[in-house]
């Protein structure tokens, strides 16, 4: 049988009359089988509202467009996430004035420390934020008195910081013991004790210096994994310096200090972070480059696969009753030629059956077939009425053309 990402190929290069029979095969040979998603989150400290450089915010928009994330967690919003996620088109969730959440996928639950959103018909991921302590920074001290010890930065580091960090994995820890998908991400102002190697030392970073930072060790001993440092394990070659490209960007003081404290963790069955990309000013420490490039911290995003949580609706349930019948066939009617700006568990219950932001012909092919498949026959139900078949396709050939027979993006529930 076809593995879920072959489909998936194999579905954005068929000619448009063809991807039917491909989100058909999708369907039934995937059966009850649990599949894999991709995600992505991102993390992203906008440097006071986006406006302490003197950009306009459409910047930092575009900065966090050009990532492309599904999940993104802001530090120093300072106001201006929402009218972020009125750019973006992304639903938003302000905790207070320095965190908020933009997502595309629908927020269903929200705390001081975190929020859950629904990445399918039966998943969910839950995402903590957090923007610790500033000062003292331990690279600075180390920078300005270099007979400081690894003992007394672990402990300034701990005194700063150690409390919060206590607070933050209590609060995820409901979360963490489901199992679901779970991440916490955000500015730590405190480096990883994976980058301050003794193998870093000896190639002359970070002063030389090695230190067991203490946050990132309570944060991995939790059980929470570096997702960077997942996909890049060599803390010499990829050090991923988020701190910083400059007051704005390439504007940077003799002594500057730089460091990866822009991180980013998961958790959860299954959960593996496959790409892990820089986002900044430049090729020489970005992935992905942005100008003009609008904040002081460069941001981090991460691709993730993500089992989804249960099966499989049955094909053309609609409504996710467990069974096809007229009731489904209803929605579909009632929604005809509606548009969506993405295929979600919403759309999906509107008779979207392939996730592609329409109502349209391709969702009745599938309905009709699983109504045959699973009931052993129509049972009485046409598809749907009052509209005559040739008005309905007349209606869909036009949409086709308007939409220039664009490709579709979305197959089923990945």
């Amino acid at each position: 049988m076809f593995g879920m990402s072959a489909l998936c190929n194999m579905f954005r290069s068929a000619p448009i009359c063809l991807r039917w029979l491909l989100l058909l095969f999708a369907f039934l040979g995937g059966g009850m089988v649990a599949q894999a998603e991709s995600l992505r989150v991102m993390t992203y400290n906008i440097w006071v509202g986006g406006r302490a450089g003197g950009y306009p915010l459409a910047d930092t928009a575009a900065v966090i467009a050009a990532a492309n994330p599904d999940i993104v967690g802001l530090q120093e919003q300072s106001g201006a996430a929402r009218q972020l996620a009125e750019i973006l088109e992304m639903n938003v969730h302000v905790t207070n004035n320095d965190i908020a959440y933009l997502t595309r996928f629908p927020i269903e639950g929200t705390s001081a420390d975190g929020i859950r959103v629904r990445t399918g018909l039966d998943s969910h991921a839950n995402v903590f934020n957090i923007h610790y302590a500033a000062y003292p920074y331990g690279p600075y001290d180390l920078r300005d008195d270099p007979s400081l010890t690894e003992a007394s930065l672990v402990a300034t580091a701990v005194a700063t910081r150690g409390a919060a960090t206590t607070n933050t994995l209590a609060a995820m820890q409901i979360a963490l013991e489901s199992g679901e998908p779970t991440f916490l991400l955000g500015d730590f102002n405190e480096p990883s004790h994976l980058d301050w190697t003794n193998e870093a030392a000896d190639a002359g970073l970070h002063f030389g210096a090695t230190v067991a930072w203490p946050t990132s060790q309570s944060i991995v001993d939790a059980g929470l994994t570096d997702s960077f440092r997942a996909v890049w394990p060599d803390e010499v070659s990829r050090p991923a310096e988020t701190w910083t490209p400059g007051y704005p960007a390439p504007n940077l003081s003799a002594d500057e200090v730089h460091d990866r404290i822009d991180l980013i963790y998961h958790a959860g069955d299954g959960v593996a972070a496959l790409q892990a990309e820089v986002v900044g000013e430049s090729l020489a420490h970005a992935d992905i480059v942005v100008a003009p490039y609008p904040s002081d911290h460069r941001a981090v995003v991460v691709t993730f696969e993500v089992p989804t949580a249960g099966p499989l609706p049955l094909l053309g349930d609609v409504n996710l009753d467990g069974a096809v019948n007229a009731a489904d066939a209803s929605l579909i009617q009632q929604h005809w030629l509606q548009r969506f700006d993405e295929g979600n568990v919403i759309s999906y219950q509107a008779g979207d059956l392939n996730r592609d932001g329409v109502v349209d012909l391709f969702d009745v092919n599938l309905f009709q077939t699983g109504l045959v498949t699973y009931n052993n026959t129509t049972g009485g139900v046409t598809v749907p009425e009052p509209a005559g078949w040739s008005v309905m396709l007349m209606a869909w050939l036009t949409v086709c053309v308007a939409r220039g027979v664009r490709r579709r993006r979305h197959v089923i529930w990945n």
